[in-house]
């Protein structure tokens, strides 16, 4: 399964545009305003039936999500699997099972942060439950050495459990370290049918994008460009928040990083999906020499997915490029994200949708893609929180012009 974005079959889209369907601006507003009034728990819906089997798409959505979670809102991300869009069809039946698997993998880890308590070490991020509570607290524990401004720190999401750990813990004879629990409910990521959720989202319960949930029209299409709206009066410590950071990641997400300094480069292969979107391979050679006399103290990693990096590699060999490759350091999309976010600047030529991490990073990275349903903030800009080493350069569907990097801002 690749990273590309799919081409939208008009005639089996339900249209988002109807009469009482209100703007992306008028979405924004809602949300905001649902924010400012303190609500404590929402409902956000991603529903396969008319949504693509893609990554980039689907993060759109999560983002959102995310964005109720740092205003303190509890929030429920339900993935409805009942009925899937045409384009579905074009994976057997354990791909199918394999993308929805790694939908809730990805939003589960983008709507959890580890609890962060500076200052303080802790045992567990929010959600984990430690195995065997008692035999932790009342021996493991008593063989290492504390200092008397030390914290352990139990992040617990199920209250049971919080008053469990904390009644160990005040019967604990361990006295050379200060203890602490803290109850953190972790917003729940659930795949469901329909049926399941249809009283739900008629309720009184906040829903973004309420009205095309409930006709059940494609909301992932107007995510990218609510965010817009939603970020550009955020403070700098509310990006910071909203951003991904390596630090959140760490070990809730496999990879292997480097140990060497790196760039990134997207390359899309696929022959079933869009192959306008794939780079050739004279465009690979020559943006990957032109990448290494930019950056001739950094490896080139290609990320892509199992197939193409495959197909790359042999390209890089037979032209004699040492490259390095996202899949022997990540198993999965969200590894790649990560390798990404870790590199010193990433490059994408048409491609797909991998490549939506660095838009929610402050890494250095350049863009020539077509944008279907994403517009631009401002000329050059994909987002309203871009910095000045963040471009893009909107190109026609279609566009077969070979794009080099120019590394502007850094």
């Amino acid at each position: 399964m690749g990273y590309q974005n799919v081409g939208i079959g008009v005639e089996m889209l339900k249209s988002v545009k109807k009469n009482n369907m209100k703007s992306e601006t008028e979405c924004a507003l809602d949300i905001m305003k649902a924010c400012e009034d303190g609500i404590k728990e929402a409902v956000v819906v991603y529903d396969n039936i008319i949504s693509p089997p893609t990554y980039g798409d689907f993060l759109f959505v999560a983002m959102v999500a995310r964005y109720l979670v740092l205003h303190n809102i509890n929030v429920t991300y339900y993935i409805v699997n009942s009925e899937q869009r045409y384009d579905w069809k074009d994976l057997n039946g354990d791909e199918k099972v394999k993308v929805v698997a790694s939908y809730k993998a990805v939003a589960d880890i983008v709507l959890n942060k580890p609890i962060d308590e500076k200052g303080y070490t802790t045992i567990n991020y929010c959600g984990m439950i430690i195995g065997n509570t008692t035999e932790y607290i009342n021996g493991d524990m008593q063989n290492k050495s504390f200092g008397l401004t030390d914290y352990i720190i139990f992040a617990v999401d199920n209250l049971e459990m919080y008053n469990k750990i904390k009644g160990l813990i005040d019967r604990s004879n361990m006295r050379d370290c200060s203890w602490k629990v803290k109850y953190a409910k972790k917003n729940k990521v659930e795949v469901v049918n329909w049926s399941d959720i249809e009283n739900i989202v008629k309720s009184g319960i906040f829903i973004p994008i309420r009205d095309r949930v409930e006709e059940r029209a494609h909301v992932y299409s107007s995510c990218f460009n609510i965010l817009n709206h939603l970020m550009v009066r955020k403070d700098k410590e509310f990006l910071k928040q909203f951003l991904f950071s390596l630090d959140e990641f760490e070990g809730r997400v496999k990879y292997t990083k480097p140990e060497v300094p790196y760039v990134t480069y997207h390359c899309r292969y696929s022959t079933a999906w869009a192959p306008e979107r794939n780079n050739t391979g004279g465009e690979f050679v020559t943006i990957v020499n032109r990448l290494k006399k930019i950056f001739p103290n950094h490896k080139i990693m290609i990320v892509s997915d199992d197939q193409g990096c495959l197909y790359f590699k042999k390209i890089a060999d037979s032209n004699g490029l040492d490259l390095i490759y996202s899949k022997d350091y990540s198993p999965s999309y969200f590894g790649d994200g990560v390798l990404i976010l870790n590199s010193d600047y990433y490059f994408q030529l048409r491609a797909g949708g991998v490549g939506v991490f660095a838009y929610f990073s402050a890494i250095p990275c350049e863009y020539y893609t077509p944008m279907s349903h994403e517009n631009e903030w401002s000329k050059g800009k994909a987002t309203s929180w871009a910095n000045e080493k963040q471009f893009i350069n909107k190109i026609l569907q279609g566009d077969n012009t070979l794009y080099l990097p120019t590394i502007k801002g850094l």
